[in-house]
């Protein structure tokens, strides 16, 4: 709707002009009663009509509408007058609209590429900077993080659809990003060369003219800045500015949910690593087979193509595999004689407690399946399901693989650890009953490249995993 002063400020123009000519109309009614009261003194003639006076009647009229029609020319350039000012209106209107539009539409595009994302600042920025581009045209985008402690900042910059990280050293007299961190406020610079200020700053070096850049602050913290800079001089207009807030704003929440992620991360891995350390450390001769099964996994896995999520899941399985040995008999785990079939029993159920005690965890379910399954045989003669050739996750194919490696490259109590061409041997007649045959060859040439990493004079498993009875 148009405001309300314009539509009331039509009306009462609309009834002024009306009053107006209503009161014209009556004026020139009593002057021609007039003019024939006058008439009719002079000829004596009291019975007097308004025929008789048509000359002064046609003046009266003319005059009459004369004022008629400065009304209505008033009234029109009043219309146009109120049109012009309506069009305006509604050209700002739109002008804001469309700069809400743009606004929204890139923090929705920040806020998709941060979900796609990992928890990596360096991946969240090079996948947001380019919309950031494109919501506020520039020739360079910069978002500066800041590390007080070691006197640095961190640079990420976006030109020419290239993305780029600098560590560079910063002071307040050389980057304005540091004066907008310090001032909590936005920074608008439209000629860097006018100031002696900023002529030899870093910005204006690198053949920049103009420069906006405001605070990434988030929990009453600032964390860095957001600049975007022009090649020449240029006027940010009220609405770039706002934007570029709005973006700040949305940006530094973003960035902070990726550090709290990476904590949680790490919080994670600490605690999985030390779980791990705990099941190794319940055996002499288990020593660091966790973490040399995850390595060997790993390697394997990033042999065969894989990576992100699901090369870090097979990381991270391999560490946990042996996690359900946790709720283990002592007098089990430790035995260096042949199970008895009930202990045997009991031990093939490690890999149903890993599962259980991971699966509640969101973030190590699919890990949880891989711990589950990594004792199947690829023959169908494995456990705990009895699952057979590619029906078993590739995941956990490898990890039996990785697991059986380094089995025999570990001392036991009653044989020293397997030599390496042994191994090999094993592991190729191994193929196609206990191991995936196509991932053999992946494995060994895994293996010997990390050979000289993984031999120990600790042991790599427990007894029972190279008795007669678990083969």
């Amino acid at each position: 709707m148009f405001p309300i002063p314009w539509r009331k400020s039509l009306v009462i123009q609309f009834l002024l002009n009306t009053a107006v000519m209503i009161t014209l109309g009556f004026c020139a009614l009593i002057i021609v009663f007039k003019m024939g009261k006058e008439t009719a003194a002079l000829t004596g003639d009291h019975g007097w009509s308004l025929l008789e006076i048509p000359g002064r009647l046609l003046l009266v009229g003319g005059l009459c509408l004369l004022f008629f029609l400065a009304m209505l020319a008033r009234m029109g350039r009043f219309v146009v007058n109120f049109q012009e000012e309506m069009l305006s209106e509604i050209h700002t209107r739109t002008q804001a609209l469309k700069e809400k539009v743009t606004t929204l539409d890139a923090l929705s595009k920040i806020s998709n590429a941060v979900l796609g994302a990992s928890h990596n600042v360096e991946q969240v920025l090079a996948l947001t900077l380019p919309f950031v581009s494109e919501a506020i045209p520039s020739d360079r985008v910069v978002v500066s993080l800041l590390e007080w402690e070691k006197h640095r900042a961190d640079l990420f910059t976006y030109e020419g659809m290239q993305f780029k990280k600098l560590v560079i050293a910063e002071t307040p007299d050389d980057s304005p990003h540091l004066r907008v961190v310090q001032m909590g406020a936005p920074l608008v610079i439209t000629d860097l060369l006018a100031s002696p200020k900023t002529i030899h700053s870093r910005p204006a070096r690198r053949g920049f003219r103009s420069l906006l850049s405001v605070p990434l602050t988030v929990r009453g913290k600032t964390i860095g800045a957001l600049a975007v800079l022009h090649r020449s001089i240029h006027s940010f207009p009220q609405g770039e500015i706002d934007r570029a807030m709005q973006i700040a704003s949305h940006l530094a929440l973003a960035l902070d949910n990726v550090n709290a992620n990476a904590d949680l991360e790490e919080t994670l891995f600490n605690t999985i690593t030390g779980l791990a350390e705990a099941v190794d450390a319940r055996d002499a001769y288990t020593g660091h087979h966790s973490q040399q099964v995850s390595q060997l996994a790993a390697a394997i896995a990033s042999r065969l193509g894989l990576s992100g999520e699901t090369l870090e899941t097979i990381r991270i399985a391999g560490l946990l595999h042996d996690i359900g040995k946790i709720g283990i008999a002592e007098t089990i785990l430790r035995k260096t004689d042949r199970l008895t079939d009930e202990e045997f029993a009991v031990m093939r159920q490690h890999p149903v407690i890993g599962a259980r005690i991971l699966r509640p965890l969101k973030k190590l379910r699919s890990v949880s399946k891989l711990v589950y399954h990594h004792h199947e045989r690829y023959d169908g003669r494995g456990y705990p399901d009895g699952q057979k050739g590619t029906d078993i996750e590739l995941g956990a194919r490898i990890l039996t693989l990785a697991d059986s490696i380094d089995a025999m490259n570990g001392d036991r109590p009653y044989r020293p650890r397997l030599p390496w061409r042994r191994i090999v041997e094993e592991i190729k007649k191994g193929a196609g009953t206990q191991f995936d045959p196509a991932l053999v060859p992946v494995a060994i040439e895994a293996f010997q490249a990390l050979a000289p990493l993984t031999s120990s004079s600790s042991a790599s498993t427990v007894s029972s995993e190279v008795c007669p009875k678990s083969s």
